[in-house]
Order: C-alpha cells, then sequence, then structure tokens
C-alpha cells in the first residue's frame, strides 16, 4: 500500500508525543481508524493529522 510509510511516520511522531490512540479518539479519528492508517491500510487527511499533532 502506499500509505504504508505515512502512517509508519505518524505513529513515531505520535509514540515522541507520548500519545496513545485513544488521544485521537477524544478528537475524532477513531482508534480502528487510526491503527489501519498507521498500518498503511487505509489514509487519513492530512488537515486531520495535522490538526490532531
Amino acid at each position: 500500500m502506499p500509505y504504508k510509510r505515512y502512517g509508519e511516520i505518524f505513529k513515531k511522531l505520535r509514540e515522541q508525543k507520548n500519545f496513545s490512540l485513544s488521544h485521537f479518539s477524544e478528537i475524532g479519528i477513531s482508534k480502528a481508524s487510526l491503527s489501519r492508517f498507521e498500518l498503511g491500510q487505509t489514509m487519513i487527511s492530512f488537515e486531520r493529522l495535522d490538526s490532531a499533532l
């Protein structure tokens, strides 16, 4: 999947900032969606990701 690299980078940033998957569910990105993104199975808009970090 072409999204895999984006997800890997995002996961590293998320972990560096000590954000759990639950943190993002509080702002409207479900744990399942974020997990699929980090695994390269789907894409999340950059606007949503940017506002989350």
